[in-house]
């Protein structure tokens, strides 16, 4: 094998490597952003019943808890 299909071999499983990294990096941002869109709502919510306020205007509950919850069905 010569010197220069040696670097000609090297080079495209360099190309390849980085070709798969980036592929599969875009692809996990893209699936990471989508599970954040899904699960902040809901990571929101439960900070807010923990807390007792609302925690993206700050309105406090009046220490009974927020009202929709207390309805009946």
């Amino acid at each position: 094998m010569t010197f220069f299909a040696l670097g000609a071999l090297v080079l495209s499983w360099l190309f390849f490597f980085l070709a798969g990294f980036a592929w599969g990096r875009r692809r996990g941002k893209i699936e990471g952003r989508r599970l954040g869109l899904k699960e902040a709502p809901l990571a929101w919510r439960q900070e807010s019943l923990i807390a007792g306020r609302c925690v993206l205007c700050q309105t406090s509950s009046g220490g009974q808890g927020f009202s929709y919850l207390t309805k009946e069905v």
